[in-house]
């Protein structure tokens, strides 16, 4: 757990207006906000550095060593504090195997100093965790190796157990922000006719993938530069709408018309015979 760690939270807010008109239309603009702040994500707290790893492979193609891929420059063995001579330079030996101090000139010529040169699996690939404990016995014990670094001013924290390679632990360096935007269009039914169309606009921002996902950042170091758009920003437009038929109308027209035919309506009073009376109306050709 982080040592800066607190609880996620989300502002939100939104802002909604309606308008209705005479002819049975009915506007709204509904405008939403919602900002997630101190999401959790895993983040590798012990990833290798880049720039160091880099620069100590510049240093060694400077020093006439044959590079191909950083993380497997080897300083050359022999005898501690002795010269060795490459193919365009050379290199001091502070620990054979481990440690040297570059040059691009043989014999180790001061004034063509290029800077340390260290193997990086003995460094643990330059990793906050410190020196790879692996290599201790042939260091003379963890501390030689500790000291080795702190000559060098690379990363030695004392984790005695440094042997785990990767350290993933949540920490808060995701940030999420949503704005969303409705636009409603809505006609209520009247002249056989009725309509509703809807247009959602949405952005989505954030430096990291939905909370399902395990997925680490390229960089861990800088997981904010993975600001940008988020997978599922999108918008979308839907429009529906009834509409009644002249045929059905007939037919519906129709069936009032008999259905007012079968009605039957009676008078309690006569004002002549004082007598009841059933009126039934004439069923319309």
């Amino acid at each position: 757990m982080a040592a800066n760690f607190k609880y996620g939270y989300a502002q939100q807010a939104n802002l909604t207006i309606e308008q209705h008109s005479a002819i049975r239309l009915s506007f709204s603009v509904s405008y939403q906000y919602s900002k997630g702040l101190h999401l959790n994500r895993p983040v590798d707290v012990n990833s290798t550095d880049p720039k160091l790893l880099d620069q100590n492979a510049l240093n060694a193609a400077a020093s006439g060593l044959s590079v191909s891929n950083p993380i497997t420059v080897v300083v050359p063995s022999g005898v501690p504090n002795s010269c060795v001579n490459t193919s365009t330079g050379s290199i001091f030996l502070i620990a054979p195997g481990a440690l040297g101090q570059g040059f691009a000139a043989a014999n180790c010529n001061p004034l063509a100093a290029v800077g340390y040169v260290a193997t990086p699996a003995f460094f643990n690939f330059f990793r906050p965790s410190g020196p790879n404990p692996s290599f201790a016995v042939a260091a003379g014990g963890y501390a030689n190796e500790v000291g080795l670094a702190q000559t060098r001013r690379l990363p030695c924290w004392l984790w005695r157990a440094g042997s785990v390679q990767q350290c993933r632990r949540p920490t808060l360096r995701r940030q999420l922000l949503v704005q969303r935007l409705d636009l409603n269009v809505q006609k209520r039914f009247s002249k056989n006719f009725q309509m509703l169309s809807s247009y959602t606009w949405s952005h989505s921002i954030d430096n990291g993938t939905d909370l399902q996902s395990t997925l680490e950042p390229q960089d861990s170091r800088f997981a904010n530069l993975e600001r940008a758009n988020s997978v599922n920003d999108s918008a979308s437009l839907v429009t529906s709408a009834v509409f009644k038929p002249r045929r059905q109308r007939a037919a519906t027209a129709s069936g009032s018309a008999l259905s007012a035919a079968s009605l039957s309506r009676r008078s309690s009073t006569s004002p002549r015979a004082g007598r009841s009376t059933s009126l039934r109306p004439q069923i319309p050709s």
